[in-house]
């Protein structure tokens, strides 16, 4: 999952966030928590991140060209790094983090 992106991971993180109720107060008392307003944020979340990984790839490839693979990986494990310790002290109430 954290090495292979949001793309292939998103399955798995996708139930992980519904069982946390990440984005539950889109959703009216009436309605289950799977209403249509908390899919389309969802859905935006997986949009957005597979618009950006598949754009990075032209700055990873910028980065490879002209600072070597070795400054490419530390800069990319530390990205993933930081991505980790902002979902780790994340709470599902603050949708600024989703």
């Amino acid at each position: 999952f954290l090495s292979t992106g949001i793309v292939y991971g998103w399955p798995a993180l996708l139930l992980l966030l519904e069982a946390e109720g990440v984005y539950s107060s889109r959703c009216s008392r009436g309605h289950d928590q799977s209403c249509p307003e908390r899919i389309v944020a969802f859905n935006l979340v997986f949009s957005t991140g597979a618009a950006v990984n598949v754009a990075g790839s032209l700055f990873c490839g910028f980065l490879v060209d002209t600072a070597g693979p070795r400054v490419a990986i530390i800069f990319g494990l530390l990205l993933n790094c930081l991505a980790s310790l902002l979902m780790a002290v994340s709470d599902s109430d603050n949708d600024f983090i989703w």
